[in-house]
Order: C-alpha cells, then sequence, then structure tokens
C-alpha cells in the first residue's frame, strides 16, 4: 500500500514476506509499515476491541480501548477510502493456531466527517 493507510488488527504483528511474528508495525495500534504504536492496549482474542481512528489534514491518531497509541504525520494523500480488513494468512507449511481460529467480526462501525 503507497497510496492510503491501514490501522493495523494483528496481535502478532505477522509479516507474511517472512513468515514470522513479532513485528511491531504490523501489530495492533500500528499504521500499517509506516509507524509501531506505542503500546498494545488490546484485549484478549475473543473479546471486542473499541478502535477510534481519526484523519484529520495530514494527522491520524489512534485510540485502542481508550487508550491513546499512534499519532502519525503523514505526507501521502489525504482523500481514499473506509476499508476494514480482516486477514489471516494461509500458506504452505503454515502452523495452525486454535487461539487464531474462527471468524473476525467487525460491528457498530460508524464514520463522520467533521470540518
Amino acid at each position: 500500500m503507497t497510496k492510503g493507510h491501514e490501522i493495523q488488527i494483528d496481535q502478532r504483528g505477522f509479516d507474511s514476506a517472512t513468515n514470522s511474528e513479532g513485528h511491531a508495525v504490523k501489530r495492533t495500534g500500528a499504521i500499517y509499515d509506516l509507524q509501531a504504536p506505542s503500546g498494545f492496549p488490546s484485549g484478549p482474542v475473543g473479546l471486542w476491541n473499541r478502535y477510534e481512528i481519526e484523519a484529520r489534514d495530514d494527522t491520524i491518531r489512534v485510540t485502542l480501548n481508550g487508550t491513546p497509541v499512534n499519532v502519525y504525520q503523514s505526507t501521502r494523500q489525504r482523500s481514499g477510502y473506509l476499508a476494514v480488513q480482516a486477514y489471516r494468512p494461509r500458506f504452505p507449511g503454515a502452523v495452525p493456531e486454535p487461539s487464531l481460529e474462527g471468524p473476525v467480526v467487525a460491528g457498530n462501525i460508524t464514520s463522520e466527517t467533521v470540518a
């Protein structure tokens, strides 16, 4: 992704290019591949998390479960799409993790344009 921004949802920080975990710029709350979050206040798997994402001018603010975790100054374009993504990589040799199996659900999504 080179034109927009992705606010990541992935407790593991999984990098599909290296098939490894623990990459901060790929973890929940990160501006994907651009800036790691300052903390990881995610709830345990199976419980709802609450995200607040504000994009105003060149600044993106991410709050997770009431805790600010990212403030990013972007040089990318300011218009585009709002998308929700659930990505669970499947590749040959992947080791299934029972704690990661099952549906990923998003609910109560709202957007608001502010002046």
